[in-house]
């Protein structure tokens, strides 16, 4: 059974959130949003592979949730109503982990496929 989350939480999980550990990764960085953030540091903080973590990383640069400086990324948005619901995301997760996370997982497979694509190694041309 499927349970109600916040409206902009379960609209915000739709439209950008693909896995758990994207979901950390975000988190992680708005909590320190004042800071520059290494892959292999959130990597080691969230059990991930550097590769995985740079990744995830450069996905949310995508979607404007974060900017890259050299080596490092910072969390950033446009502020106002992204952050209050990245916030609300982050208490609804700790409250309700369970529930988050089967939102996440229950999106139509096509979405996290491709997702999954960003990740694959692609030679050198």
């Amino acid at each position: 059974m499927r349970e109600d989350l916040p409206a902009g939480v379960a609209q915000f999980i739709a439209q950008h959130i693909e896995s758990l550990s994207q979901l950390e990764v975000l988190l992680y960085a708005r909590q320190n949003a004042d800071r520059q953030l290494h892959p292999n540091e959130i990597a080691n903080r969230l059990a991930l592979t550097a590769e995985m973590s740079a990744g995830i990383l450069a996905d949310l640069v995508r979607r404007g949730l974060a900017v890259k400086a050299e080596a490092c990324f910072r969390y950033h948005s446009d502020g106002g109503e992204v952050d209050r619901t990245i916030d609300l995301l982050a208490e609804t997760y700790r409250v309700r982990r369970l529930a988050v996370t089967n939102e996440i997982y229950s999106k139509p497979l096509g979405k996290v496929k491709s997702f999954a694509s960003a990740f694959r190694l692609r030679k050198e041309e």
